[in-house]
């Protein structure tokens, strides 16, 4: 017995953890697949559910009743893990990834069942699975033969006899496909053979005769019909017998109900964004509706998944996947069940935006915003703001305001995530509990591509701090045909945009964009273009530019090659025209361009050493960093002004991989990269310091005659994690708060990394003296510690993120963090612990009871004072 309770004893160790109270109060997580590419309706079970297989590699179980995700598995990342083949069988489903893997999945809880690799090269060849045995039907046009392989689907063993099938009549152009056990091929686009490969030593024929066809597609079903699209022709093989009914769809589904052997083809066509008409067939048509939907979708190329029918009225329910990546389930009655918005996968822009300010305070702004009006008009104004303002305090309703849940709070924790995607689609998700307030289907545009990553710039012209004038914001695509510039100008809250649907049309190729520092009468910024021909455009045309400068200096623009690795700056002149003032060519292709947040605000401008001295940042605001990488893995981190156009530093590292990360702030650089000669994840600092002496204690120029260049302090760590996804630093709203580094983890957790680990200064050994001022000081250590409490999404694992995103609150305390990718991820963090709030267990009740007693102990004390000296005084 004693050995046990020694046994527990050395077992515990302190632990950190989270209480289950907390999760979920101030964080949330969405999992998603991404645009579905092949999917099965398992109607016939107990539990039914629908099986899926996404663009983004994941495999997944669905609920039918809510489309909430029961079970995921994450495949390869890209190429290699893209699913070809996808059938369900009987309590198990089958995959074939381009990495020429075959898998057999639990269909009850996602468990892998079998992995084997098959050994032939995929090429043309076609998949089925019948019974116990998995079939690869090679198509050969120049052999005339078809090959049929036969492999155990558990264990992947081949049977030695290869069936051949002669088929004369293949060419180059003949399509084939295979949908169950059936193989159909389109001959010369007018003749369509049916063949059972596996059934029999000699593979019997059918053949029909269809009107010109480009193409043949197989249609899906769920009971078990057969079906293949040829043109307007669909051809229905049941009991190895051929019916074939036209359509003018281009994408249908043949089923027959669980009750009756009716053979029913369902058509479904976008009308609108917002509505679509779904229509059944028998020999004639029997049921048509239309439905109205909440969102907005493509309608010009909405395909039918699955479906399942019931009942002899009958009644379908139908899986849709549209261009956008939208994924429905609907019923043939006109309703949507549930719908999930795959494109949120494809994230590419993303911004915190504050929400306006309730009706009362509204009111209370517009009190004093006309300063034309009379004494009269405004003491009316007066009184009535007052008299709305007690109605409120009294909770009476009153006509002239509505209640809405969209208002600033007082310490700014309730924002708007507002997203761009990159098939075209806005959202406005609520920061508190992730619900899409509204979205928006942009057609015809696609995203910019910088640096190899998609992008779409997110202009936020005006907040909705300027009452009476709604917020705005402008998004910038190009037209997916003429590539030309396209601007989406909208109000965040609500959704409405201010053009037509089809945005404004530019007329010219945007090469830069940048949002201008001053603002119109209207309290609206201007954005600045720079099209293909460097000229520059403005948008609202009377955009003021910033003039305070052109009285010293003009305002500076920089433009990037990737490819050619050229850099040039530019001044605008007070005519609108651009002036070429440096150009450095590195003559290496541009992997990244780190530049400073515009948000970020420094509070202090040293660094307090142990010895009481001061070193002094470089804060030059107009310092980016530009990272190179070569074809033989040589990264080069260079750190330029794009006003001046010096190069301020030059770091190079040899054998590098990418993706590189970087992160620039402040005085600081932190990136990430792979180091090929150590096989390992390195994360390298940079600092930059003046000196112990301010070369401009007022404000920094980097046009001054006497370019100073900094002091820089560089080390290098090991990042013990097999791989990074994405880096960003922690901002808050004055600076105060220390900083930290947010590592998105390639085991799917986010890792929030003090600076004080990543400091260039940390010393070799930590001297008394060190110690004795107070500071936080830890000695170096090759290796950085990944602490199981730095992870913020706890036991959330977050699959493939892309970006994550960084905003302040009200609070100086307090961050807000979006990770994106596979998953959604929202929570907020403080990296100096939350100083400016109180304790969520704070004892309200006793610091009351306190308070009461010192107030009742004060009177009382004071009563027994003044008799006290009144009997003194009578003495």
């Amino acid at each position: 017995m004693l050995k046990y309770i020694l046994l527990c004893i050395v077992c515990i160790t302190q632990t950190h953890s989270l209480y289950e109270d907390q999760v979920g109060k101030f964080d949330w997580k969405q999992s998603y697949l991404g645009k579905i590419k092949f999917s099965h309706i398992d109607s016939r079970s107990n539990v039914k559910r629908i099986y899926v297989a996404s663009e983004e590699n994941a495999v997944a179980a669905l609920s039918l009743s809510s489309g909430t995700v029961l079970w995921r598995q994450v495949l390869e990342k890209g190429i290699p893990g893209s699913v070809v083949f996808f059938q369900f069988g009987a309590n198990s489903i089958v995959t074939v990834t381009s990495n020429n893997l075959v898998r057999v999945w639990n269909s009850n809880d996602g468990l892998l069942l079998a992995e084997w690799n098959f050994p032939l090269s995929l090429g043309n060849i076609k998949f089925m699975v019948d019974g116990g045995n998995f079939y690869a039907i090679d198509v050969s046009s120049t052999t005339k033969t078809i090959f049929v392989h036969t492999y155990k689907l558990a264990s992947g063993s081949i049977n030695d006899v290869v069936k051949k099938i002669s088929a004369t009549w293949l060419n180059d152009n003949t399509d084939c496909q295979t949908n169950q056990n059936i193989l159909a091929c389109l001959v010369q686009g007018n003749l369509v053979k049916i063949l059972f490969p596996s059934s029999g030593s000699q593979a019997q024929v059918l053949e029909q005769i269809v009107p010109a066809a480009t193409s043949l597609t197989s249609v899906s079903s769920t009971i078990g019909l057969t079906s293949f699209k040829a043109g307007n022709v669909v051809i229905t093989v049941n009991n190895k017998k051929i019916q074939t009914s036209e359509t003018a769809c281009n994408t249908v589904h043949v089923d027959k109900t669980e009750s009756t052997d009716l053979v029913l083809t369902i058509c479904i066509k976008g009308v609108t964004k917002s509505s679509i008409d779904i229509d059944i067939f028998t020999s004639q048509k029997i049921s048509s509706n239309n439905l109205q939907l909440k969102t907005q979708i493509a309608q010009n190329d909405i395909s039918i998944q699955s479906c399942f029918c019931k009942g002899t009225s009958p009644s379908c329910f139908c899986l849709l996947s549209t261009k956008d990546h939208t994924a429905l389930f609907v019923s043939s009655q006109g309703k949507v069940v549930w719908t999930r918005e795959e494109s949120l996968t494809n994230i590419i822009s993303a911004e915190f935006l504050d929400l306006p300010v309730s009706d009362v305070d509204a009111a209370i702004e517009k009190e004093f915003d006309n300063q034309e009006c009379g004494y009269f008009e405004m003491f009316s104004r007066r009184l009535m703001s007052q008299y709305y303002q007690m109605q409120t305090l009294l909770s009476i309703k009153s006509p002239v305001f509505k209640t809405s849940a969209l208002v600033r709070d007082k310490f700014g924790l309730h924002k708007i995530i507002l997203t761009v995607t990159s098939v075209g689609k806005i959202f406005a998700i609520d920061n508190l509990s992730g619900k899409i307030l509204w979205s928006l289907y942009l057609p015809d545009v696609i995203p910019y591509s910088v640096t190899g990553k998609l992008f779409s710039p997110i202009f936020v012209q005006r907040s909705t701090r300027y009452v009476p004038y709604p917020a705005q914001v402008s998004i910038l695509f190009k037209h997916s045909s003429t590539k030309e510039g396209v601007l989406f100008i909208l109000d965040p809250i609500t959704g409405q945009l201010t053009h037509s649907d089809e945005g404004l049309k530019l007329g010219y190729q945007v090469e830069l964009s940048t949002l201008l520092p001053t603002v119109n009468k209207n309290h609206l910024r201007g954005i600045l273009f720079l099209d293909s021909n460097n000229k520059i455009h403005l948008e609202p045309e009377s955009s003021p530019l910033p003039k305070p400068y052109f009285l010293y200096k003009p305002y500076f623009l920089y433009k990037v090659v990737p490819q050619s690795g050229v850099l040039t700056g530019f001044s605008v002149q007070e005519d609108k025209t651009l002036l070429k003032v440096w150009e450095l060519n590195f003559g290496q292709p541009v992997i990244h361009v780190a530049s400073k947040n515009p948000l970020e605000k420094v509070h202090s401008q040293g660094r307090v050493l142990y010895d009481r001295s001061v070193l002094y940042k470089y804060l030059n605001p107009n310092l980016v960093a530009v990272a190179t990488h070569t074809p033989d893995n040589v990264l080069s981190i260079h750190l330029v002004d794009v006003v001046s156009g010096a190069l301020i530093e030059s770091i190079v590292h040899k054998r590098t991989l990418q993706p590189i990360h970087i992160v620039h702030s402040e005085n600081w650089l932190v990136y990430v990269y792979f180091n090929d000669k150590t096989r390992r994840n390195e994360v390298s600092t940079v600092e930059m310091y003046e000196g112990k002496v301010q070369s401009n204690s007022s404000a920094f120029s980097s046009l001054s005659k006497s370019p100073f260049k900094p002091v820089l302090d560089k080390q290098s760590y090991i990042l013990p994690v097999s791989q990074v996804d994405a880096i960003k630093e922690t901002i808050t709203e004055r600076g105060i708060t220390s900083k930290h580094i947010l590592l998105a983890l390639g085991t799917g957790g986010i890792l929030e990394m003090p600076w004080v680990f990543l400091d260039p200064r940390r010393p070799r050994a930590v001297t008394p003296e060190m110690r004795e001022e107070g500071q936080v000081v830890v000695e170096y250590a090759p290796e950085l510690p990944i602490l199981s409490e730095g992870i913020i999404n706890y036991n959330q694992t977050l699959y493939r993120i892309r970006d994550i995103h960084t905003a302040p609150s009200g609070l100086e305390s307090t961050c807000f963090v979006f990770a994106h990718g596979l998953d959604l991820f929202y929570t907020r963090v403080a990296p100096s612990k939350t100083f400016d709030m109180l304790k969520e267990d704070f004892d309200y009740a006793l610091i009351c009871l306190v308070l009461g007693a010192l107030i009742v102990g004060a009177v009382v004390s004071k009563k027994l004072a003044a008799k006290k000296m009144l009997k003194q005084a009578w003495k």
